[in-house]
């Protein structure tokens, strides 16, 4: 069982899924040039920085050690 909140898994899920695609497609825009993949890193932006947003907003819990 994992002692992480279901609010704090999804925050986490979208940080680290936000972070690796967007280090995902850069790379593989990078290697083919193709302006396609410009979009993945777009979407991986949105999902970090919405991650980061969620984390942040008034709601969680205070004090404590998270």
């Amino acid at each position: 069982m994992s002692t992480l909140p279901a609010r704090e898994r999804v925050i986490v899920s979208f940080l680290v899924v936000g972070a690796l695609v967007m280090m995902g497609a850069a790379t593989v825009y990078l290697v083919t040039g193709e302006p396609v993949w410009r979009f993945l890193v777009g979407v991986g932006g949105v999902l970090h920085f919405t991650g980061w947003v969620l984390d942040i907003r008034p709601g969680r819990q205070r004090g404590g050690a998270r």
